[in-house]
Parts: C-alpha cells; structure tokens; sequence
C-alpha cells in the first residue's frame, strides 16, 4: 500500500539550466490544485498577474534553492523575490518541475 503521506511528502532534487546559469533546487512535486489555482491566475490574460502565480506556484513547490544575493547570502524563497527574476526563468523552473514528473522521467 502507498500511503499519501508518502506521496505528497517527496522531496525532489532538480538542475534548472536558464541561458548560461544553472539553478540547483529542493521542491515537492505540485498538485493538481495548485495547477488549478495557477490557471485561474492566468486567465486574467494580465501579465502581472500571471507572474505572481508562477511565483506562487515557484514559493509553494520550491523547498531550497542556490540563487543567492551580490553578497553571497542564499536569497529568500518568497514571492517578492521571485517577481525580481526574470520571467523566462521561473518559465523554465515550472517547466523542469512539470518535466520531471513525466511518466518514464528516469531519476
């Protein structure tokens, strides 16, 4: 038997490559209900809009990143944050995300 606990709690290790960087990050899987929540977001046909919800979705999923400030120090995982990146990064996080929990994705 699998219990949900055991499903919902997995705690996924993922390489984002983004033009010439790369992003190492911790992040639970998303759900269906926050796919759901994203999409309603979007609809707004608004880019901001639509930007917060990426960056939602990024600050809810995403457990640990190594993007850090000028200074060195690991930069908070918040919404605030995330809304400073540019836009086809967090693209390229959810779609690593979404990718990587294909059927056949070998880990």
């Amino acid at each position: 038997m699998v219990k949900l606990s055991g499903l919902v709690g997995k705690r996924l290790k993922l390489r984002v490559k983004w033009q010439d960087e790369e992003v190492n990050i911790t992040y639970k899987p998303f759900t269906q209900a926050q796919l759901n929540d994203l999409t309603k977001v979007e609809d707004n046909d608004d880019d901001e809009n639509a930007k917060r919800g990426t960056a939602g979705l990024i600050c809810d999923s995403v457990i640990e990143w190594d993007i850090t400030d000028d200074d060195g120090a690991m930069l908070p995982l918040t919404i605030d944050n995330l809304l400073i990146l540019p836009m086809p990064l967090l693209n390229a996080m959810t779609g690593a995300m979404g990718q990587d929990g294909l059927p056949g994705k070998r880990r």
